[in-house]
């Protein structure tokens, strides 16, 4: 297993995006939470979600219970803050949580930080957005493309930190772990500057994180010159059926890299991925699959409907 971090605070005074990664035994936590409020507020509560998360995590590991546990928790150390700063309405986040554990992969998330999930260079699920359009795209009022020009496209309906109220948060169905997989965690600020397909290529000519990060920066900072970008950050992860060691590599503003290895250090090869794939299809061996999971979908107030399985609403 390997990973990749990335965060720029891009045209921005402060960086309000936060990530995080916890070990429990052989089970791991990518977290990444996009604030909101300004300095003072969305840095702070995006800090607390991933904190809370990771400690949570790091303390316990996962259990069926554990998204449930988690963002109630996130949600009253956000709340705790907004009272010792005195700022109730400014200071609130977003929440994507992915674990690998057991041979399975959980994924949960709040507002519009999403999580893509890759097999064969092809983006098999993603989390849909609490936000205005991926409202009207359910409700087929606007296309899918059109969700990243939107104007409403910061309206969140879903966030962490909103008093009076408990976290909503999506539960995925649990995937199983086959093969090589990839995953993207990002906020919205990087999400918006990079289409599907340009995160789909980049996956492809990578031959690790830190290449498929680097492909995918040059187009987010591409697209965002001459605007105002937002605080853009991703988390990506391959992960191989059976591994257990893990590499990772932080990268910051300046461009350092930062290596860490956990365990059994070098039992996976990065590099060696593109190869183990291209002899696998040489000999004709069946591709590892996953099936495509519509998500959730949200549900304009006022209305009602059936929750399907992957839907879970906390109290």
């Amino acid at each position: 297993m390997q990973y990749t971090t990335f965060t720029d605070q891009g045209s921005r005074q402060y960086n309000e995006d936060s990530y995080g990664m916890e070990v429990h035994g052989d089970s791991r936590c990518f977290v990444l939470a996009d604030g909101l409020g300004g300095h003072g507020g969305g840095d702070v509560a995006s800090q607390t979600a991933v904190r809370v998360v990771c400690e949570l995590f790091k303390l316990e590991g996962f259990s069926d219970s554990f998204f449930e546990k988690a963002f109630n928790r996130a949600q009253e150390a956000i709340l705790a803050e907004q009272e010792k700063a005195h700022n109730h309405d400014g200071m609130k986040t977003t929440l994507v949580v992915l674990i690998i554990s057991d041979g399975k992969v959980h994924y949960a998330h709040v507002g519009d930080s999403r999580l893509y999930v890759i097999n064969d260079g092809h983006i098999k699920q993603r989390t849909l957005d609490h936000s205005v359009p991926q409202m009207l795209v359910l409700s087929k009022e606007i296309k899918e493309k059109d969700i990243r020009h939107h104007p409403d496209r910061s309206r969140l309906l879903r966030v962490l930190g909103v008093q009076g109220e408990s976290p909503k948060c999506d539960i995925a169905k649990p995937l199983k772990l086959k093969g090589n997989l990839s995953f993207l965690l990002c906020s919205d600020g990087y999400w918006e500057l990079v289409e599907d397909k340009d995160i789909e290529a980049a996956n492809k000519a990578a031959e690790d994180t830190d290449e498929w990060i680097s492909r995918m920066n040059t187009i987010v900072r591409k697209n965002g010159e001459g605007t105002d970008m937002d605080n853009y950050t991703a988390v990506a992860v391959w992960v191989s059926e059976g591994d257990i060691s893990l590499e990772s590599s932080d990268r910051e503003n300046d461009g350092k890299i930062f290596k860490v290895e956990f365990e059994e250090p070098g039992k996976w090869n990065p590099l060696k991925r593109r190869k183990k794939e291209k002899d696998r299809k040489q000999k004709s061996e069946p591709q590892p699959d996953i099936e495509a999971q519509p998500g959730t979908e949200l549900i304009p107030e006022g209305q009602t409907a059936l929750l399907p399985e992957d839907k879970t609403e906390l109290s």
